[in-house]
């Protein structure tokens, strides 16, 4: 009767604690997919925006003084942003496919072979 008893508490501990430990699954994949940020950069949309931006902030100098004050010709335009923009974007894109068969080739490649 005692052996019963033992194994019903065992199952009802380990019932109890596999439920707790698919709820604390569920929040870790809750987290992780909240936290992210390279999820989210996966879509290559926001990836342009984010080199427009940048490249925009970048390209732009400080306000020009007191207004009346003309501006430089050589100062960088919207448009003059807009392309680094995109450079960088194109060469961001190729530098991360270069790694990424870098990166394959050595996890494929057995160590020692040359």
């Amino acid at each position: 009767m005692e052996a019963h008893d033992a194994q019903d508490r065992i199952d009802v501990s380990r019932r109890n604690l596999a439920a707790k430990l698919t709820e604390l699954r569920k929040r870790e994949a809750r987290v992780r997919e909240a936290i992210a940020p390279v999820r989210h950069l996966a879509n290559p949309w926001l990836r342009l925006g984010l080199a427009v931006v940048v490249g925009y902030r970048l390209g732009r100098r400080a306000p020009a003084g007191p207004p009346g004050v003309a501006i430089a010709a050589h100062e960088p335009s919207f448009v003059h942003g807009l392309v680094r923009a995109g450079v960088m974007a194109v060469a961001t894109a190729a530098l991360r496919q270069l790694a990424d068969e870098v990166i394959g080739r050595l996890r494929h490649d057995p160590p020692g072979d040359a």
